[in-house]
């Protein structure tokens, strides 16, 4: 038997505010005084200064395209701040465990509701510059002080283990086929389109079979909620997306908290607790102060690939005998290969400390859970001595004899004879079978489709992910310097759109320059040269000529789309850009109300605002819709290359394409097939698999996004990778029999 894992050393960040310290939500935009706990029990003081320039930092945190300096100088401002409170001697602990392969629990505690919002896994150490939360040995976690884990509820300990997945496209795709894959079916159950009244509906009929679920993973979008964030999930009645907000999922999630152990929010910014200081919270938060044990979510912005690479990493560590404070650890560090995202700084456990250090959620634990509430050891005044491993115990029957060096020898020259042999064997078989493989009298052994029984089809290019970008530029007087940095660089916009894959149709609606007005033209190659008589330069580009002024950018949307509906496209992701000092006279609502029905009638829009600080529509509109935020007047070149790698992102897989209406009749999942064609090749018919565990290694293949309501098709990953880079097209083709492997 292996050795035991070290105890845990144990270092606790104590903080409360010097004025006001009965209210954790009595938060002032200033400079504030902290008063934070020493190792002796004593308190020192601290100061941090809440200004623009620290909201600033924390707000291009949430950007993949963040200046990588920005982490390292909070990271800094964040051990700057904890110095005067003795942190290098934590500091020195920390290192020395380091060396020891000691494991290193950091948790903060804070009844300064605002604290939460600072990333405390950037916190550099001051020898090497590392960030506290990229450290492999060292765990931050966060607790609220006062409160205390549910009481198991003894009637279930003899349950089984049982892992509810719920998702919801609600607020978007969600990558739930891949992250399904990570459990095992016989302990999973899937809720997908989860709503609020379903995961209720599905944790009560549990508990009433006698078999709770242990752990839910919930999969959906974050969505802001006044100045705070909950989550988008499906309505009830399947009308619009419900977005709930942290209070109400309490109120659902708060008489289960005995039963469940863990509970991960796979959402943006589930841990985001929106303005400092808000009396709401984030949606992790409230879970924990409800009883919940275990919470897991993320703080800011997260990646799709990032998600799914913490739910493999989580749960294969934990099903693999491992604690949840491993596991999450290992979960962190997987997200840390997503380079372009700060995702492993983002994700948050909330957990206390009095429930231990070895948590086994599944109870798959390969060593006994220490007891409960016993506390962790904490840092001692001298160096700590590292932990003796157990003496494993005598084995009950005796290990058989290993063999004398003589007869190993001769065995191993046995061996190499013998492999020797098979691999010259089998290199016969492989010539053998490429030979006939070449043999051009061979039939063809490509699938059918009957002509008679297509009824329609649609033809798409492969890898050209279509994209339609709506444009609203304010022209008023104090614009001029912003409408020609615009000039200069939308150009090279729609270049990094195309050379990110995509297809793009961008509208530009704002009046062209005249002799008294300001405006803009648009250059070759994106504009058409002729400006301001005739600027369409379609399909990339077209124009409408419209005076915007500093409050009605939204308005020009709506009610100038006849000017502009033929270029967009059904089967496109539209998204609308405003730039503007001003703010819009309409409310967020009733802009997404406009958009959404009417003649535009989109089910789904991304919005994303150049702006003020003090333009709150806008700036409302893009985080509800995962837009790009970015201050007006600053370097246009950066924010419009920020704004394409944002729209890259969103766009989806290249292989992936949304099922369009059929000319006649309707969509039937079992009558539809999908070909690619090209002029060099004959046309090639992947076959259906279920989904994307089914896809062929070698070999070719397609699966529904949702087996149930599929929207999109879905190549899989070798089928998409021999067509990329080539003239070959996707035709969809309706009618004829669901082609599928025998």
């Amino acid at each position: 038997m292996a050795a035991s894992t070290p105890t845990p050393l144990g270092i606790e960040l104590e903080f409360v505010r010097a004025e006001q310290a009965d209210d954790p939500f009595a938060f002032r935009f200033a400079r504030q005084t902290y008063l934070v706990r020493g190792r002796g029990g004593d308190y020192e003081t601290v100061e941090l200064a809440w200004n623009r320039d620290l909201l600033d930092d924390l707000e291009q945190l949430r950007r993949p395209d963040r200046d990588p300096a920005i982490a390292a100088r909070v990271g800094e401002m964040l051990r700057e701040l904890l110095e005067p409170a003795g942190w290098s001697a934590h500091e020195a602990t920390i290192t020395q465990a380091r060396s020891e392969r000691r494991p290193v629990h950091v948790t903060i505690r804070s009844a300064a509701a605002e604290l939460y919002a600072l990333p405390w896994g950037l916190l550099a150490l001051k020898a090497d510059g590392q960030h506290l939360g990229a450290i492999e040995h060292v765990l931050l976690r966060y607790a609220w002080p006062g409160t205390d884990t549910a009481a198991v509820d003894t009637r279930y300990t003899t349950a089984p283990n049982r892992i509810l997945v719920a998702w919801s496209a609600a607020g978007g795709a969600v990558p739930a086929a891949d992250q399904i894959a990570a459990f095992p079916e016989d302990i999973v159950q899937v809720l997908p389109h989860a709503s609020y009244g379903g995961i209720d509906d599905a944790l009560k009929a549990a508990e009433a079979e006698g078999r709770p679920f242990r752990v839910l993973h919930l999969l959906c979008h974050g969505a802001q909620t006044g100045s705070t964030f909950g989550l988008a999930l499906d309505a009830e009645d399947g009308g619009r997306p419900a977005a709930v907000d942290a209070g109400r999922l309490q109120q659902l999630f708060a008489p289960h908290a005995d039963v469940l152990r863990l509970v991960v929010v796979m959402a943006c910014d589930g841990g985001n607790m929106g303005e400092p200081g808000n009396r709401l919270g984030s949606v992790a938060q409230r879970l924990h102060r409800a009883g919940m044990r275990y919470v897991v979510a993320s703080r800011t912005p997260l990646s799709a690939r990032g998600s799914t690479r913490i739910t493999e990493a989580l749960y294969r560590s934990m099903l693999g005998g491992a604690s949840l404070e491993r596991a999450f650890i290992d979960a962190r560090d997987a997200a840390a290969r997503e380079v372009d995202h700060l995702d492993w700084a983002s994700l948050q456990l909330y957990a206390r400390p009095a429930d231990g250090d070895a948590g086994d959620v599944l109870g798959t634990r390969q060593e006994p859970e220490p007891p409960a509430p016993t506390p962790p050891p904490t840092e001692p005044s001298k160096a700590p001595e590292p932990v003796a491993a157990k003496t494993p115990p005598a084995p009950s029957t005796p290990a058989p004899p290993l063999p004398s060096p003589a007869s190993s020898g001769r065995s191993t020259r046995w061996l190499i004879v013998g492999l020797v042999l098979g691999i010259v064997a089998v290199c016969s078989v492989i010539v053998l079978l490429i030979a006939l493989s070449d043999d051009p009298e061979e039939e063809s052994d490509l699938p059918e489709l009957d002509p008679a029984c297509i009824t329609s089809e649609t033809k798409l290019p492969v890898g050209a992910r279509p994209i339609d970008v709506v444009f609203v530029v304010d022209d008023s007087e104090n614009m001029k310097p912003d409408l020609a940095a615009l000039e200069k660089t939308l150009p090279d916009f729609a270049r990094k759109l195309t050379e990110g894959g995509l297809d793009p149709h961008i509208v530009m609606i704002s009046g062209t320059a005249r002799a008294t007005e300001p405006g803009l033209c648009i250059a070759p190659p994106l504009g058409s040269g002729g400006c301001p008589t005739k600027d369409h330069n379609p399909p990339l580009y077209w124009r409408v000529d419209q005076r915007v002024g500093s409050t009605d950018a939204l308005e020009r949307v709506i009610h100038d789309w006849r000017e502009y509906e033929s270029t967009l496209r059904y089967d496109a992701s539209f998204h609308v850009v405003v730039i503007t000092r001003g703010d819009s006279a309409w409310t967020p609502q009733y802009f997404t109300d406009q958009i959404t029905s009417g003649d535009a009638n989109y089910e789904e829009f991304f919005f994303h605002a150049i702006v003020t600080r003090s333009s709150t529509t806008y700036r409302e509109l893009a985080m509800k819709t995962g837009g790009w935020l970015a201050d007006v007047g600053d370097d246009y070149g950066r924010v419009l290359e920020g704004l394409a790698g944002r729209l890259i992102y969103t766009a989806g897989h290249a292989c992936e394409y949304a099922i369009p209406e059929p000319e006649t009749g309707s969509f039937d999942a079992d009558a539809f097939n999908v070909e690619l064609v090209a002029e060099q090749h004959e046309p090639l018919r992947p076959l259906h698999v279920r989904n994307i565990d089914a896809c062929p290694e070698q070999g070719d293949g397609w699966f529904y996004d949702d087996p149930d309501a599929p929207k999109t098709a879905v190549l899989c990953e070798s089928t998409c990778e021999q067509v990329q880079g080539t003239d070959d097209s996707v035709r969809m083709v309706f009618g004829c029999p669901t082609l599928r492997p025998e």
